[in-house]
């Protein structure tokens, strides 16, 4: 479980932080949850619901209501049965959403991260389905008929499969549920089911920050009590120094600065920049610095605006300090991703 995660990543050891970010787990009971705790839904024709039904005993329940299908070619942002996701929060780059799902149906469940409100988010997906009942899949997905989980990459309406994998059916249960967790940290996405990891993958060109929530596709509405049911939503920011500020704020995200120094006011943190406590040279215009390595013949910086082939601020503090702005933490930031969000997601209280 943990230890394979790990080993997936090549890290054997070590610490990391997630912050919390928001957590629900009561819902409006049999009343559509749109427009209720900052919850907006992307589907109108089939309300998500709370329950406390007797089928569902326990607890508050978020219900999909819909099983509606849309066409294998449809594209998303449309607010068509493909855009049935529910988003809620502030919008954040680098972090995890993670829902706590039982599935009684043989269709798709899932979480959304860096959704923009339309047609822009990753989507992490879990399909039920068997041999005698392949359940149904949202586009681009086809019906193999088995579970499996997958991570799309969604831009403008246009799905693309990132990842996918075979996956344990969910729970039918009640208790103990399911807990499916998608994770952001820069260009790397990983899907987690419970405390296994099953896809890693690296978006080049990842998306901008975006609100986060669940998906349900063809789930629910069933008169045979064949539904998908959530019981707890979590998101977290990633913290991968483990020092209380957020990745997506922090000025030197890979190296424990939680005063948030930088006496030098040039962005990055003292513990991140190779040149702590000197300022921007004023003779330059705040481009470059009086030490900063020219790469033409000389090796020496001369004051004024940036010359050709010289290396700009930006520049070298990527080479002294890779990944310390944005892009995906080093395989030790992913053992922290992995270890903090562990610890901190949680179940209800017997589960």
């Amino acid at each position: 479980m943990v230890t394979s995660a790990l080993l997936l990543l090549g890290v054997a050891t070590a610490h990391a932080g997630f912050l919390p970010l928001w957590e629900v787990d009561t819902f409006p009971d049999g009343d559509p949850v749109d427009g209720t705790n900052d919850w907006v839904a992307g589907y109108d024709a089939d309300p998500w619901r709370g329950s406390r039904t007797t089928s569902t005993p326990g607890g508050d329940f978020l219900i999909p209501s819909t099983d509606d299908t849309a066409n294998p070619n449809a594209t998303y942002g449309t607010g068509g049965p493909a855009d049935n996701w529910l988003i809620r929060g502030a919008p954040f780059e680098n972090g995890s959403i993670t829902a706590m799902l039982g599935n009684r149906d043989d269709d798709s469940m899932g979480v959304v991260l860096s959704h923009n409100g339309g047609g822009t988010f990753y989507l992490a997906v879990h399909t039920g389905g068997s041999q005698q009942s392949p359940g149904s899949r949202p586009p681009p997905l086809d019906d193999t008929p088995r579970p499996r989980v997958a991570v799309l990459r969604v831009q403008q309406g246009k799905a693309t499969m990132m990842g996918q994998a075979d996956a344990p059916a969910l729970t039918t249960r009640n208790s103990p549920l399911n807990a499916l967790t998608l994770v952001r940290a820069g260009k790397r996405l990983l899907l987690m089911l419970d405390d296994t990891t099953l896809v890693d993958v690296t978006d080049d060109k990842p998306l901008p920050e975006g609100r986060a929530g669940v998906y349900a596709y063809d789930n629910g509405d069933d008169p045979q009590n064949r539904i998908g049911y959530i019981d707890l939503v979590t998101a977290l920011l990633l913290d991968t120094d483990d020092d209380g500020v957020a990745d997506d704020v922090d000025n030197c995200p890979i190296n424990p600065n939680p005063q948030q120094v930088d006496n030098d006011g040039d962005g990055t943190g003292d513990p991140c920049d190779p040149t702590p406590g000197t300022p921007d040279d004023p003779t330059d215009s705040g481009t470059t610095d009086s030490g900063t390595i020219s790469d033409t013949d000389t090796g020496i910086d001369i004051p004024g605006p940036v010359e050709p082939g010289e290396f700009t601020d930006e520049e070298l503090f990527a080479t002294a300090c890779e990944g310390c702005r944005t892009g995906a933490p080093a395989s030790a930031g992913w053992a922290l991703v992995l270890m903090g969000l562990l610890g901190l997601r949680r179940r209800r209280p017997g589960t």
